[in-house]
């Protein structure tokens, strides 16, 4: 339930009241359980530090993007490394 709420109120932009009638219970409900599952969330991210590695993972790969740029190889192949690091960072 708390997946399903979170991912409809913040990804499917729909309001407390239309996910609390989907689910026929109150909005303030709806509000509370988003709410718990907003410090859980929070709580993970203190002890893991996910999103401070994503951005240092990130930061690296612009840095090899930059590189490949550098590199004597043919156009095609730049492009072909730089979409594929495109692709990591996109995931």
């Amino acid at each position: 339930k708390q997946k399903m709420f979170f991912d409809r109120y913040h990804f499917q932009d729909l309001s407390l009241n239309e996910i609390g009638d989907e689910f026929e219970i109150s909005p303030q409900a709806v509000r509370d359980l988003i709410k718990r599952t907003e410090k859980i969330l929070s709580g993970y991210e203190q002890k893991l530090h996910l999103i401070d590695k994503y951005s240092l993972q990130k930061s690296k790969l612009l840095d090899l993007s930059a590189e490949v740029e550098l590199l004597e190889i043919s156009v095609v192949q730049k492009e072909h490394l730089k979409n594929e690091i495109t692709l990591m960072i996109d995931i």
